[in-house]
C-alpha cells in the first residue's frame, strides 16, 4: 500500500511539474480557454470538460520537440551545424519560427541541456553533452564511391 501511495505521489509530482511548464505556453493557454468555452456552451461540468480534454489529448500523437528532432538528426548524421539541423528538422514535422529561426533553434538546443556546441572545421556544430564524438574516417570502404572497387 505504501509503495502505491509513493508511486502515485511521484506521478502527481511529475504531472504538476509538466503543468507548471505548460502554463506559460500560449497554445496550452488557448486549449484551456477553448475547453472552458466549449464546456459553457455545451453545459457540461468542469469534470466532464477535463475528462474530454484528457481523452482527446491521449488519442492525438505528440509531435517531437526541437531538441528531440535534433537528437534524431545527430544520431543519424553525426555533429551538425545549426543551419544543417534547421534545413533537416522539417522532415520530423518540426517547425522553427520567429524572426531568426537559427537563433531560436540554437537557443532551444542550448536550453535543453542535452547538447553542447563544438568547433569542427572552423564552424560550430552541435553534439550530445554525454557522448564522445564519433570517429570520422577519411577512408570509408563502404562508401558509395568504393562500391565498384570493393564490390
Amino acid at each position: 500500500m505504501t509503495d502505491s501511495v509513493e508511486t502515485l505521489s511521484a506521478i502527481k509530482g511529475v504531472r504538476d511539474s509538466i503543468r507548471r511548464k505548460l502554463q506559460s505556453n500560449p497554445d496550452f493557454i488557448a486549449l484551456i480557454a477553448l475547453d472552458k468555452v466549449i464546456a459553457e456552451i455545451e453545459g457540461t461540468s468542469k469534470a466532464d470538460a477535463n475528462h474530454l480534454r484528457s481523452s482527446a489529448t491521449l488519442s492525438i500523437p505528440r509531435s517531437l520537440t526541437q531538441p528531440e528532432a535534433a537528437a534524431k538528426l545527430l544520431e543519424q548524421h553525426g555533429p551538425l551545424t545549426t543551419a544543417d539541423i534547421l534545413a533537416r528538422i522539417g522532415s520530423f514535422g518540426v517547425t522553427v519560427s520567429g524572426n531568426d529561426p537559427a537563433v531560436n533553434l540554437s537557443s532551444s538546443l542550448s536550453k535543453s541541456g542535452q547538447f553542447q556546441s563544438i568547433r569542427m572545421n572552423g564552424a560550430s556544430h552541435w553534439w550530445f553533452k554525454d557522448r564522445e564524438l564519433p570517429v570520422q574516417s577519411a577512408f570509408d570502404p563502404s562508401a558509395d564511391e568504393f562500391k565498384d572497387v570493393w564490390g
